[in-house]
């Protein structure tokens, strides 16, 4: 879902529910609320009561979490 729209608008500011999150980093809801609750996880936006996270600013927490060498 998420892979398909960034093929299709190329837009990595946009806006994705942990549902979303989830899919895209093959993890969980729950461990992005775990996440959340631990302060280890990629940036988000409460929106009310809704959270959300933007793609560019999860990705550079990818890369922040890498390990290894090249």
């Amino acid at each position: 879902m998420v892979n398909q729209y960034i093929n299709e608008h190329g837009n990595l500011d946009r806006f994705f529910t942990p549902k979303q999150l989830a899919e895209y980093l093959g993890s969980s809801i729950s461990a992005l609320s775990q996440y959340r609750a631990q302060g280890t996880g990629p940036a988000y936006y409460k929106i009310g009561r809704a959270v959300r996270y933007r793609l560019s600013e999860v990705n550079e927490w990818l890369e922040q979490q890498r390990n290894g060498k090249n």
